[in-house]
């Protein structure tokens, strides 16, 4: 007996050494606690089992240090490595970002953002990397358990670019985390190459030609199954090439030492001539022309929004060469040099006389907001660009944002969606994403940007020839504004009886 029990303890003790390393728990990945610095990482994982999907589970110690809102940020591309993504040399702050087995993008997060979270990630395999600067450093990142999912535990949805030579990709996701439509379609591996770089992604449809079934974004059913996805396109007026590609903000365009925005002496005295020219003799008395004279560019703006949307349109409406300035081929190849800098900021001036030249305006609870949103609505879907001016609350405050409106379309609610470029972050319109986007009630009663409180006065113009009489080239014609001012008297009297009618109606 005793020696049976030694022959089965021997058996026991090598199938120890032999057999169980070969049925291991593979290992999850996991970075250094605390990681280093200056360092770029990846980590790889592949589930032992073929599933559709896998939920991965981060350590409620996952930590890296937050990625804090830098002057310059760099164009973002999901086509982009992720040592890419941000150019480390003015990035500060660190992040993780995390790939699904297709190579496609799930997301990058910093702080606690995945801290005790799970992803769905699509295939059986994801990687992650992590990216760190020379400055703090964190816990860095920890997988807890990382679950299988299967077919009968999946939607898979099947996109469609509708656009020819462009081939449909599927994922997977899980039918308990159904995950949201596909809004990174554009910059997925699979499809960039094949996009015209001047449409932007409005929505899904279900069926080829449809109209918009899914925004941007929205959630997937749980009980779709299979679902076949085709996306809606919306043509944007102005091209990625046509735009600024560095940050509006005091970085650039203030001079701290003088506590004022950077305007040179010769366009400084530009401006001088045509203010007189136009305003000298005209109804502005002569004081507020020197008000403005003496206070500009003094002012405490803090960027030079208008100015850079006011620049990219008329150059590309061809009322201005500023291309000449450097020999630059188009916008986004311009450096924000001295000289660009001055004739931004040249343009930038005119918003001390904004009334004049952005010619429909509106404040919030008047009758005629409505009425203009539904007429700048139009205006962008008819192919226009619209300079658009906005203000937290009342009108004729300086604490306001100017961006340039390039598109439009109705969203699945029946929303009315304006495409944006926002100087005051570009390269959401310059890898081709253009997520800068403004809502519109269906019933046109209320305007809101990215989800945010209903916007207050605004006004806007898609009229830029009306800019001729303030030319950095110095060739105003005083008639041009005297006619603008008569104009705008006139639809200024026209803009009070419509108002008084409506009240009557009411």
């Amino acid at each position: 007996m005793r020696k049976i029990l030694a022959v089965m303890l021997a058996a026991v003790m090598l199938l120890s050494v032999f057999a169980v390393p070969s049925f291991a728990a593979q290992a999850y990945p996991e970075s250094d606690h605390a990681y280093a610095d200056n360092t770029v990482e990846t980590w790889t994982y592949t589930a032992d089992v073929p599933a559709d999907g896998l939920l991965v589970t981060f350590s409620k110690d996952t930590y890296v240090e937050p990625f804090a809102e830098v002057v310059r940020v760099p164009a973002e591309s999901q086509t982009l490595t992720v040592g890419e993504l941000f150019d480390a040399d003015v990035k500060t702050g660190d992040y993780l970002a995390l790939y699904d087995g297709n190579d496609a993008l799930v997301g990058y997060y910093d702080g606690d953002a995945l801290a005790g979270e799970t992803v769905y990630v699509s295939g059986n395999s994801f990687s992650v990397t992590l990216v760190s600067d020379a400055g703090v450093s964190g816990y860095g990142f920890a997988i807890d358990t990382v679950l299988p999912i299967f077919d009968s535990d999946t939607v898979t949805v099947t996109y469609h670019s509708s656009l020819d030579g462009v081939q449909p990709y599927t994922r997977t996701y899980s039918a308990s985390r159904p995950g949201y439509a596909d809004d990174s379609y554009r910059g997925s591996v699979l499809a960039f190459d094949g996009i015209p770089a001047d449409l932007a992604l409005a929505g899904w449809a279900t069926e080829e030609g449809g109209k918009i079934a899914y925004n941007r974004g929205d959630p997937l059913p749980a009980d779709a199954g299979e679902l076949e996805l085709w996306a809606v396109w919306v043509k944007m007026a102005l091209g990625a090439e046509e735009i600024f590609t560095f940050n509006n903000s005091k970085y650039y365009f203030v001079d701290e030492n003088n506590q004022g925005y950077y305007i040179s002496a010769d366009d400084y005295r530009t401006m001088q001539l045509n203010l007189y020219k136009n305003f000298g003799p005209g109804p502005l008395p002569a004081t507020i022309v020197s008000i403005v004279l003496s206070t500009y560019p003094n002012w405490s703006w803090r960027g030079s929004c208008y100015g850079m949307s006011t620049v990219a349109a008329l150059q590309h409406f061809g009322l201005i060469d500023v291309l000449n300035l450097q020999n630059a081929e188009n916008l986004s190849q311009m450096e924000a040099d001295d000289a660009l800098i001055s004739f931004i900021n040249y343009y930038q001036a005119q918003a001390a006389s904004s009334w004049l030249t952005e010619n429909k305006a509106a404040s919030q609870g008047s009758p005629m907001y409505q009425t203009q949103l539904e007429n700048m609505y139009k205006s962008v879907c008819d192919g226009n660009l619209v300079l658009f001016t906005f203000y937290p609350g009342t009108a004729f405050i300086t604490t306001g944002h100017t961006v340039l409106l390039t598109g439009g379309y109705d969203d699945a609610e029946g929303n009315h969606v304006i495409v944006a470029y926002d100087c005051n972050r570009p390269y959401t319109y310059a890898n081709g994403r253009y997520d800068s986007r403004f809502v519109i009630s269906p019933d046109y009663t209320k305007i809101a940007y990215d989800g945010n409180e209903a916007l207050g006065s605004f006004n806007w113009t898609d009229h830029y020839e009306q800019f001729t009489s303030f030319s950095i080239y110095n060739d105003g014609n005083p008639l041009t504004w005297y006619a603008r001012w008569f104009s705008h008297f006139i639809e200024a009297v026209k803009a009070i009886f419509r108002s008084i009618a409506v009240l009557f109606r009411r």
